[in-house]
């Protein structure tokens, strides 16, 4: 993929705002995964395994400068939800998740970074009535580079069936860690990463 270079802002002419430079990224991307459901109970525990793994390697080459980088994540996990009431009306999700990160960075040493991170998820979904519904869930991860963290969300909606309106409201809280690309990335005259 070819990209353009930015240049002389408030040289006075339109023809100097972008130049067509050579500079250029190549990359790879490797993707798969695969999941399964086990159901018992008469079908009302399902049970699912998953797994997945990826990776992009990349070769940014500016003008004068150039970065490889190669990431990849690799995710293991199990998910289990039960359905029970005489309607199917309430749904309990427990699942446990592993996720292991790497990344390398000819702009940040060449030294192979990892981090893991482990969570659990417990979640309520009901049709409390024909009209109202409701949500609550928990998550609790630990992580090797940053703080544990736990999050939660909660929602309710309520349909007014005479007039085909349906309310809804959703409160929570979450976390997002940096990214590898945030912390230690590179391109010159543009961004450096903060670890």
């Amino acid at each position: 993929v070819e990209f353009d270079d930015g240049a002389g802002f408030g040289c006075g002419s339109p023809s100097c705002y972008l130049v067509d430079s050579a500079d250029h990224t190549d990359g790879r991307d490797i993707m798969f995964g695969a999941s399964a459901d086990y159901r018992s109970l008469g079908g009302a525990l399902v049970s699912t395994p998953s797994f997945s793994y990826s990776s992009r390697d990349d070769h940014l080459q500016g003008t004068g400068w150039s970065v490889d980088t190669e990431v990849s994540t690799l995710k293991a996990g199990h998910q289990a939800a039960y359905t029970f009431g005489d309607a199917d009306q309430h749904k309990v999700i427990g699942a446990a998740e592993f996720e292991r990160e790497t990344f390398r960075s000819s702009s940040a040493g060449s030294d192979l970074k990892t981090r893991d991170q482990f969570g659990t998820v417990l979640e309520y979904r009901g049709d409390i009535t024909d009209r109202l519904f409701v949500q609550l869930g928990a998550r609790h991860d630990w992580n090797d580079d940053f703080a544990n963290a736990t999050t939660w969300s909660a929602s309710a909606a309520y349909s007014i069936h005479e007039t085909g309106t349906r309310l809804h409201a959703s409160v929570g809280r979450g976390v997002t860690n940096p990214t590898f690309f945030e912390l230690y990335g590179f391109m010159p005259g543009q961004f450096v990463g903060n670890p």
